[in-house]
């Protein structure tokens, strides 16, 4: 079984967990959506990248949800220049 995918501020973390702890996990992260508790949500994802248990996987953008491998791949497309326009 694949791991699961959240998709929180225009990123997305893959959950590596047992399935059934990813499971929760994602119902976990659906419920602060609903409550507007984005400061868990983002101590949770926190939390998963430095204990190993999340792993950022992409960047996603805009309206029709488009997904770069990082923010430089996009800048590419975009026309930015890392060494000229700097961490945006």
């Amino acid at each position: 079984m694949p791991n699961l995918t959240y998709t929180f501020g225009g990123k997305s973390y893959e959950i590596i967990e047992e399935p059934k702890r990813g499971e929760q996990l994602l119902r976990d992260f659906k419920h602060c959506e609903e409550t507007k508790d984005w400061t868990t949500i983002k101590n949770r994802i926190t939390n998963g990248l430095e204990f190993g248990w999340l792993k950022e996987v992409d960047y996603v953008l805009g309206e029709n949800k488009t997904r770069y491998k990082d923010k430089w791949e996009r800048g590419k497309k975009e026309g930015f220049n890392k060494e000229v326009d700097g961490f945006w």
